[in-house]
């Protein structure tokens, strides 16, 4: 079974590996003299202090300008990745078997249909698995001079456990729409359909609530010492507003009331009794993100895999 799924999928995975080699020296040709320069223009240690001075920001500013262009770009264009895993090899697995009718052949052999189909699956996607942790090494060491806070969405999304997550909810979502459409177009079609959209939705609205957020309020007005440094820190920063001397916090409405949309200092903010505040995730929480998000795809995946292991059985 190992050697007739290698024959079967040799050709996608010799493209996942054509493409993890190119991205692979892409990021060393790129990525070294990035790294030389990261420690021997101080940038690192800007980083490391944490400082938030003007001669820092400035050193961070240029070396940015300099590096990130490229690492920046692959990290947005590679997240498109899974949607193409799903509709290039998820849905034509099984869909495939059914619209050639190789099916009546491949499961009528000395091996059951439920043994091929569990083979071909755990090798597939274990093949699949294997490629996004390959990636997430690859893009982590590259991005990671220039997007310092693991919760930016480029270090997040491509962390090892969360990206094979992606990865092997597209593919199960390709392979269930195989199983039950039995056209490889119609499946291709509804895989992008349901993944694109869930992956969206957990991104973008679950993902701020896996936890409750941390509020702080500075402690007293006029001076953002405190809030200043958590923006500044490795926090995922939700929300950053005003509270009033009663503690209720400001509306838009209130704040254009009090300052009619100019810019507000901290002596005006003294002057009005407010002060600072930010909602946001410790950095302190972003393994325990990872592990929450991870659970919620590698589960939604393993429910669609059985539920396409049922169909070719029953079929």
């Amino acid at each position: 079974m190992t050697w007739f799924t290698w024959r079967q999928h040799r050709a996608e995975a010799a493209a996942i590996g054509a493409v993890l080699a190119v991205l692979g020296a892409v990021a060393l040709i790129t990525g070294i003299p990035m790294y030389d320069a990261y420690h021997q223009q101080g940038v690192a240690g800007c980083h490391e202090a944490g400082d938030t001075t003007d001669a820092c920001a400035r050193l961070i500013d240029a070396f940015r300008s300099e590096f990130a262009g490229l690492p920046m770009q692959a990290a947005g264009q590679l997240n498109f990745l899974p949607v193409l895993v799903a509709v290039l090899i998820g849905a034509p697995l099984l869909a495939r078997e059914y619209e050639r009718g190789t099916w009546q052949l491949a499961w009528t052999q000395a091996v059951p249909r439920t043994r091929w189909v569990v083979s071909t699956l755990a090798l597939v996607l274990s093949g699949v698995a294997a490629a996004a942790i390959a990636l997430s090494v690859v893009l982590g060491w590259w991005l990671r001079p220039v997007v310092t806070s693991a919760f930016s969405v480029e270090r997040f999304n491509y962390t090892a456990p969360v990206l094979a997550g992606y990865f092997l909810l597209a593919m199960a979502v390709g392979i269930l729409a195989g199983a039950v459409i039995r056209r490889i177009i119609p499946a291709m079609a509804v895989a992008l359909a349901v993944f694109l959209p869930t992956r969206l939705f957990v991104e973008f609205w679950l993902r701020p609530r896996y936890m409750t957020p941390t509020t702080t309020v500075d402690p007293a007005p006029g001076t953002g010492t405190l809030t200043e440094e958590i923006r500044n820190g490795n926090n995922w920063v939700l929300d950053s507003f005003l509270v009033g001397p009663n503690g209720n916090r400001l509306t838009d409405a209130d704040e254009f009331h009090l300052f009619g949309g100019g810019l507000v200092d901290d002596a005006t903010l003294a002057q009005h009794g407010l002060r600072q505040a930010v909602s946001y995730h410790p950095a302190s929480r972003f393994w325990d993100f990872q592990l929450i998000e991870t659970g919620i795809f590698l589960g939604l995946a393993l429910v669609l895999v059985l539920l396409a292991i049922w169909r070719v059985r029953r079929w």
